[in-house]
């Protein structure tokens, strides 16, 4: 029976070589949140490249007097951006304010353009008729629908007439009686 077994490990194999400054950018974690920040949302921060921050100093500035300054100048950059960001964004609000008021605008004049060039019309529905009133523009057409609609009935009274002599006279079979709607 053979048995699996893992190759021995030696110390430090899984270790990936990196020079000095490849610790250094794995070791700013503001860097790294900066550049994820500016992949996933959209701000002012997006379309700029990602900068190293100035916690971690060169050698060179490390027993300077220059933190203060520095830390005030990174502030004021970031209050600086923030404020045209946030001009910016007003100025497009602003924008879109005016070209909605244009556009509301321009659809008043089209509709009062309409109302004055229909207004004096009598049919506005196109419709032949009114039609709250229900009253004809054309009395020729009052007429060809009232004939229409006569011979419809007529058509309905043949057709009723009919089915009466088909289902006995209106005389129920069985009782012998007349039906109420063949009384008349």
């Amino acid at each position: 029976m053979q048995r699996y077994q893992d190759e021995p490990l030696e110390i430090g194999m899984r270790i990936k070589p990196q020079t000095r400054e490849q610790r250094r950018i794995g070791q700013d974690r503001d860097y790294q949140e900066k550049q994820r920040v500016s992949q996933r949302c959209e701000n002012f921060e997006r379309h700029e490249e990602a900068q190293f921050t100035n916690d971690q100093y060169n050698e060179h500035h490390r027993f300077g007097d220059s933190f203060e300054e520095l830390e005030r100048r990174k502030k004021e950059i970031k209050k600086q951006q923030k404020q045209e960001y946030l001009q910016m964004i007003g100025q497009q609000a602003r924008q879109r304010d005016q070209m909605y008021i244009e556009r509301d605008v321009e659809q008043e004049r089209k509709k009062n353009e309409f109302i004055q060039q229909r207004g004096c019309q009598k049919n506005v529905s196109g419709e032949k008729f009114n039609i709250l009133t229900r009253e004809y523009h054309n009395p020729e057409d009052q007429k060809f629908e009232n004939d229409q609609l006569a011979g419809y009935h007529q058509a309905a009274a043949a057709r009723q007439n009919n089915l009466i002599q088909k289902s006995g006279g209106g005389i129920n079979i069985l009782t012998g009686e007349q039906f109420s709607w063949a009384k008349k």
